[in-house]
């Protein structure tokens, strides 16, 4: 997934759980779907990153971290 870098700057400002939400919004559009409950802060910290400082996440930066959570929080 590519941003432009407004999009990126914006979501990258949001709050941990609002950011959630729309990583979780994104994700639902392409068939992937994921809980409500959050990752750890520190996760999110990792996911931010992910896409800010490549500006934006590779599709298997994507599938990685989304392998961690399923195996982190979806028990």
């Amino acid at each position: 997934m590519r941003f432009d870098k407004e999009k990126i700057e914006r979501l990258a400002a949001l709050p941990d759980k609002e950011l959630w939400g729309e990583i979780r919004g994104m994700l639902s559009r392409h068939g992937i779907h994921l809980p409500d409950k959050m990752p750890s802060h520190e996760d999110m910290v990792r996911l931010r990153e992910a896409f800010t400082l490549g500006e934006g996440i590779s599709p298997m930066e994507a599938a990685r971290f989304i392998g961690e959570y399923k195996r982190k929080y979806m028990r």
